[in-house]
């Protein structure tokens, strides 16, 4: 038997990266040899008993059509926008539900409503839908409003996770929501989890801020909501969708922990 055992240290080096340093042992000597160290993104220590009578994750997209490089139907302003679910949010919204209910046991609604047929009424719209959820079941543990950005420096937008090339993730707030302060400390709790686990998923640690956002971007209906931008136009919808499932288990972990 050529290889027989191996000893591995990994460190958190608190400045966004992680230290390793293995050790093997062989039946015979070698030259040079290469390891691999993958930290993988599933925790089966999170996955409780799914309870789907009791939603407690809340997606829903209010641009339900934006799409990624991939998806074609590029219009006079740069934007990708398609109703092919392959390609868009919504595609990535099945992905996230579906890791965060089979992977974790944390039952799901993905609202797939149509918002944005009118730009200027999205928000209006997609108020609509959240407060009828809202009433329907109160409030949830996390109202995920699940977009994807404008920005087309794909540098700047693209990570290697695990061997993986996935898409970044932003958070958004609204400068103008009446929930700010809860608002900014949901997304500092969750950027905090992304940045111990998947520090190269954040595009920043920084929250961005939109002073007056379209209807305070709905953030105002509960504490518990967040605007997320998961990936750009320079992304493609499968590293969109691989970015997902390490949201889901950022997600578990922030449910277990602070919910």
């Amino acid at each position: 038997r050529f290889f027989v055992s191996a000893d591995v240290a990994i460190k958190d080096e608190g400045n966004g990266n992680i230290g390793a340093a293995a050790y093997a042992y062989l039946a015979e000597p070698v030259s040079e040899m290469y390891i691999s160290l993958y930290l993988d993104r599933y925790d089966e220590s999170l996955k409780k008993t799914l309870d789907e009578a009791n939603p407690e994750v809340l997606i829903y997209h209010t641009h339900t059509h934006e799409s990624y490089y991939d998806g074609g139907n590029v219009d006079e302003g740069y934007n990708y926008n398609t109703d092919n679910n392959d390609y868009n949010v919504v595609g990535v919204g099945d992905v996230l539900a579906k890791e965060l209910q089979d992977g974790y046991g944390i039952a799901v609604i993905h609202d797939k409503t149509i918002h944005d047929t009118s730009y200027n009424d999205c928000y209006g719209r997609s108020n609509e839908t959240v407060s009828s959820y809202l009433n329907q079941y109160g409030d949830f543990k996390l109202i995920i409003d699940l977009h994807r950005d404008s920005n087309s420096n794909r540098q700047a937008v693209t990570a290697e996770i695990n061997g993986e090339t996935v898409a970044k993730v932003m958070f958004v707030v609204a400068g103008n929501s009446s929930n700010y302060s809860s608002n900014t400390q949901l997304d500092n709790k969750l950027i905090e989890i992304i940045n111990r686990l998947f520090p190269s998923l954040l595009r920043s640690t920084n929250i961005f801020v939109y002073d007056s956002g379209i209807n305070a971007f709905n953030l105002n209906l509960s504490n518990n909501i967040l605007l997320l931008e998961d990936g750009s136009i320079a992304n493609t919808a499968i590293e969109a969708k691989l970015s997902a499932k390490y949201i889901a288990r950022v997600i578990a972990e922030y449910i277990k922990n602070y919910t």
